[in-house]
């Protein structure tokens, strides 16, 4: 089953997650995440030779780092196993500063494809620079060891701050483990893992001589309505029609939820199973459901992530089924279902299922298992993140909307509420976001020195991200026209916006800046007690290990 849940996010990294289930649940909750598993998201051609032969190409490397659990107290020594993979085709073994490529996991299990395919721009430049390339899983996502289950208590743990630290414990160790002498770090990161990217130049300037933080959100905000925002402008400067029929079907949709007849038409409609009922949040679930759909659809649009986005699944093509009046039977509100089952089958054909589930209970089900192994870990663990510390939540609530008022804040302070239990309220939440604030600051006010923040100006996301730009310090903001989601990420290919040529170009400027510029590095060694090792080191070796910490606010 594939679960498309619209609700946040950034990104990083979304796949549709399968379960055990027959039917298609859709919870107004997280489309961020959906899209955002590595596997799905960053995803190459799956007959690309070079990608099937990734797990054997004797270069890479799996293996974990022995890491703090909490790196921000003293007399706590639990520890846990982070995954990390190291390519070391490019390497040249007598370069006096050897370039290191780390590239930043996010919220899902990272995939070795972004260690191992030479057509991502950062693979690319990796490529160039003759690059040890790095990756590094994120705690509490992915197949990283001794790790605490998703039960909220354990959950304390997962925030950004520490991520960085994680981060910044790692860099020095790594350096010492391979007798690296001056190494010059570059940290990649796009959508969630683009923010750490971006913060890691502001917390541990020292670590890294420069990053890439793609479509990197750096504004906490409980309430973004703004990604609704530009689904509009989108919308419109795609098609006035289309913008025109979007915002009718969306009325028409609404309407036929308040009576027992309207119902019934949308469970025909839908495909509904089990039937759509007068249960409130069945019903924003099945708003969710549709406008999850153009969320997908508009994030990626024109992005080479995949088959599917290569393959037409862009908002052009979304807008020319809402502007088809050829057949008189075809009402506004069948054109949304037919929007939203295309999107269904381009992003999943495997699961597809032409039968969806908005239950809420049902929906919500899944990512109520505290496993780690549980299909809906990654999901819960970014909803976490969300719910905790960065908000972005993506209502409806602008005023005027196009979609109207079909996905409220209440509706998502409910969602973290039924999630989480204690002590989610709203009144925590609000604070939550508030303390991310404090500690980050937002898009307007971020200020660190070489770091490039690329950002597609059809991407929901860029609302969140920074426009300013500070040339003597290569803090360089680029928005793309016609670019959507992590778009300078991807490999070029025929047809793509006009302008993300220059955009990774002066990325490749950039990088070979940061890599050139006089660089006083810290010296390795500082954390000589972390311990690297291909399986994991058993928890009665770890009390004399001694990890030091670089956290520099």
């Amino acid at each position: 089953m594939a679960s498309l849940l619209p609700f946040v996010m950034l990104c990083l990294f979304l796949s549709v997650i399968s379960t055990a289930a027959a039917l298609r649940p859709m919870l107004p909750f997280f489309r961020h995440n959906l899209h955002r598993q590595h596997e799905k998201m960053f995803i190459a051609d799956d007959n690309d030779q070079t990608v099937l032969n990734c797990s054997s190409d004797p270069n890479i490397e799996e293996k974990w780092f022995t890491q703090k659990l909490d790196q921000f107290a003293a007399n706590d020594q639990k520890t846990y196993g982070q995954r990390y993979y190291v390519n070391w085709k490019f390497y040249d073994k007598n370069a006096s500063q050897p370039p290191v490529f780390l590239m930043i996991g996010g919220e899902g299990e990272m995939s070795i494809r972004w260690s191992c395919w030479e057509n991502y721009t950062y693979m690319q430049l990796a490529k160039e620079n003759k690059a040890i390339v790095v990756q590094l899983e994120h705690r509490f996502f992915g197949l990283n060891k001794d790790m605490p289950d998703l039960s909220t208590p354990n959950l304390v743990h997962l925030t950004s701050e520490q991520a960085l630290a994680d981060i910044a414990a790692f860099i020095p160790a790594f350096n010492a483990q391979y007798n690296l002498t001056n190494p010059r770090w570059v940290a990649f990161g796009g959508s969630y893992p683009g923010s750490l990217a971006a913060w890691l130049r502001v917390k541990y300037p020292n670590i890294t001589v420069g990053n890439v933080a793609s479509s990197a959100p750096l504004w906490p905000k409980v309430n973004f309505w703004e990604y609704s925002d530009v689904m509009e402008r989108t919308i419109n400067d795609t098609s006035v029609d289309c913008y025109k029929n979007v915002g009718q079907s969306f009325k028409d949709l609404k309407a036929l939820t308040y009576t027992k007849e309207g119902r019934d038409r949308l469970n025909e409609i839908f495909k509904l199973e089990p039937k759509l009922e007068a249960n409130s949040d069945d019903i924003t679930t099945l708003f969710g459901y549709v406008f999850g759909a153009f969320q997908g659809i508009i994030q990626y649009t024109y992005d080479a992530r995949n088959t599917a986005n290569l393959n037409g699944l862009n908002i052009m093509n979304a807008c020319k089924m809402m502007n088809d009046d050829k057949s008189g039977t075809l009402d506004l509100v069948q054109r949304l279902a037919s929007v939203a089952d295309w999107d269904a089958k381009k992003e999943d054909p495997d699961n597809y299922n032409p039968k969806v589930d908005v239950s809420y209970v049902d929906n919500l089900k899944p990512f109520l298992n505290t496993s780690l192994a549980a299909p809906g870990a990654s999901m819960r663990g970014w909803m976490w993140l969300s719910c905790n510390e960065f908000g972005w939540l993506q209502t409806t609530d602008k005023g005027n909307s196009l979609f109207g008022d079909i996905l409220s804040l209440g509706s998502f302070m409910k969602l973290c509420i039924d999630l989480f239990g204690p002590p989610m309220t709203n009144s925590y939440i609000e604070q939550q976001v508030a303390k991310a604030r404090d500690t980050f600051g937002t898009s307007w006010t971020y200020n660190a020195t070489n770091v490039i923040l690329p950002n597609g100006a059809f991407d929901p996301w860029s609302a969140l991200g920074t426009t300013t730009s500070n040339p003597d310090g290569h803090q360089i903001a680029i928005t793309t026209p016609g670019a959507a989601h992590c778009s300078d990420m991807y490999p070029a290919y025929k047809d793509e916006p006009v302008k993300l040529a220059e955009t990774r170009k002066r990325v490749r400027e950039e990088v070979n800046y940061y890599l050139n510029a006089s660089y006083v590095p810290e010296q390795p060694g500082q954390n000589n007690g972390a311990m690297f090792s291909g399986p994991f080191l058993p928890q009665s070796l770890l009390m004399f290990v001694t990890i030091a910490l670089f956290v520099m606010f």
